[in-house]
């Protein structure tokens, strides 16, 4: 049995147990972070991997919609049949498409006849291949590899009285720069395979690299890169697949600095109670139960808040370090929540104008959904397209665009309502949401926006340029079906709009209802 005869004997084994329960809370606290640091690194690639996918499905949903829009235009049609059937000039019909869908968030478009040779758009005929153009009657939708990167392809057969006269073809090209947008925003790789072998990367080494699904890393020179794949189910061409990943070191990095500064702490925490316990033997017991129960909180995870005092001896400067470090650990945790703040933030927002996204739109619909059914209140849809935005951009440069962009989403702001929800749904597109408002209420909030921007000229580099807006408004209660819903309203919306630009621009339609609908929404 162990005898302890003196009181410095006994000081310093005490001293040698607090030492090793002061090491073992705070081997157990780093222990426990790095299992909540992993845990939470493998949640955020889950997390943001299913941001990916949505991101990817939105477009796809997008493109599709564009290639039935473009296909539905009777004078395309028309026009179409003429150069297949008769053998009419080609320029008209490229007029005509740069006139009625100029606006279109496309990368590349092509007309083809019945055999699949190119009659208007990119002369390029890569992305033309017998998968592509085996349709007759739905959109066809998948991905193909080009020369440019990897194409998000959507074909549309095109009839005229009943007869197929050719398809419409509309691309979106995934490049090296799309990836480094898509990575910027998510902080991780974005990697696309063709044939289980990557066929774009931002990162050179990779390209024809083998990259089978069950795979979950990939060796980069000194790092790794922990995968995952992103599904896209409704895409025809299976061999093209999409991964994002995450670098494992950088997240071994921030293991590594913890664990280092756990072992500053364990020594510094050590040296301290041995010089504190020999030099102030009557006032050790105190302080020292205080620093005991500090350790305990740090080592069930909690980051206590400990006051500085005023410096007497070790212990007290002992207790100011705990608080540096714990008040270090709060401002990293602060900083943290943070970046998950801005990244969330970013996910839902458009980067130049600042109001809300689409993907925010899919987000947000369902509450309103079913607010409007608690209250028994219809939901309003203001589409609003700035006229003649082409012209702008063509005569001023894209720079002016923004700049003409940037100002029109300050209006917006201005002369919208607290409750009402602004969207950027691509281009010059935009969308004003709204619940348990009348038509007529609608219709005024429309033509107050209208008014401000056609009196409100925007100034970019001692030029004035004055825009005007064609709207169209929709105000429909919804169904409990909320995807039914949603598509019913931006459909009569966008229809209403479509009629306004097609009867002269620079006003407001909006969508009528049948009998019965139309007594719901009369003020």
């Amino acid at each position: 049995m162990l005898r302890l005869t003196t009181f410095r004997s006994r000081l310093i084994f005490y001293i040698f147990i607090i030492s090793v329960f002061l090491a073992t809370a705070l081997s157990l606290s780093f222990w426990h972070t790095q299992n909540i640091l992993l845990t939470e690194a493998n949640q955020q690639l889950q997390r943001t991997s299913r941001l990916l996918d949505t991101y990817l499905a939105t477009e796809r949903s997008e493109l599709e919609r564009y290639a039935g829009i473009v296909r539905e235009n009777l004078r395309m049609q028309e026009y179409m049949y003429v150069v297949t059937e008769i053998n009419a000039e080609r320029e008209p019909l490229d007029k005509l498409f740069l006139q009625q869908f100029g606006w279109l968030p496309i990368d590349n478009r092509i007309l083809t006849n019945t055999k699949g040779e190119i009659i208007s758009g990119n002369t390029n005929n890569t992305i033309i291949d017998p998968m592509t153009l085996n349709t007759k009657d739905g959109i066809k939708i998948h991905y193909v590899q080009t020369e440019d990167g990897v194409e998000l392809v959507a074909c549309s057969p095109v009839y005229y009285l009943k007869k197929l006269i050719g398809y419409v073809i509309l691309t979106r090209t995934y490049d090296f720069e799309k990836l480094r947008e898509l990575e910027n925003i998510t902080k991780g790789r974005v990697f696309v395979t063709n044939k289980d072998v990557i066929a774009l990367s931002t990162i050179p080494s990779l390209i024809k690299k083998p990259l089978l699904p069950q795979e979950k890393n990939i060796p980069v020179m000194n790092d790794n890169y922990i995968v995952t794949q992103i599904k896209i189910n409704n895409a025809t061409n299976n061999n093209i697949r999409f991964y994002f990943g995450v670098s494992e070191s950088r997240l071994l990095n921030n293991i590594k600095r913890f664990r280092q500064l756990l072992i500053f702490i364990i020594t510094f925490g050590i040296l301290g109670v041995l010089v504190l316990g020999l030099i102030f033997l009557r006032d050790f017991d105190k302080p020292i139960k205080q620093l005991l129960a500090i350790t305990n909180e740090v080592a069930d995870g909690k980051l206590p808040s400990v006051t500085k005092v005023t410096p007497r001896n070790e212990i007290d400067y002992l207790r100011n370090h705990f608080s540096n470090m714990i008040r270090s650990l709060q401002e990293k945790q602060t900083l943290i929540s943070k970046a998950q703040t801005e990244l969330e933030v970013l996910a839902i927002t458009d980067t130049l104008t600042h109001l809300y996204n689409r993907r925010h739109l899919l987000e947000v619909f369902p509450k309103l959904q079913a607010q409007a059914q608690r209250d028994k209140a219809p939901l309003a849809a203001i589409i609003i397209d700035i006229d003649h935005f082409k012209n702008i951009n063509d005569e001023h440069g894209h720079l002016a665009g923004d700049q003409c962009l940037v100002e029109f989403s300050a209006l917006l702001r201005s002369h919208s309502r607290t409750n009402d929800y602004l969207f950027r749904l691509g281009g010059e597109e935009f969308l004003i949401l709204t619940l348990g408002e009348t038509t007529k209420g609608v219709h005024a909030v429309a033509e107050k926006i209208r008014k401000a921007t056609e009196q409100t000229p925007v100034q970019y580099r001692n030029i004035h340029i004055r825009m005007t807006i064609s709207c169209g408004i929709c105000v429909e209660y919804p169904t409990d079906d909320k995807e039914q819903s949603l598509n019913s309203l931006l459909l009569h919306s966008d229809n209403a709009l479509y009629t306004a630009k097609q009867t002269g621009r620079n006003k407001i339609v909006v969508h009528q209802h049948d009998d019965n609908q139309r007594k719901k929404f009369s003020p």
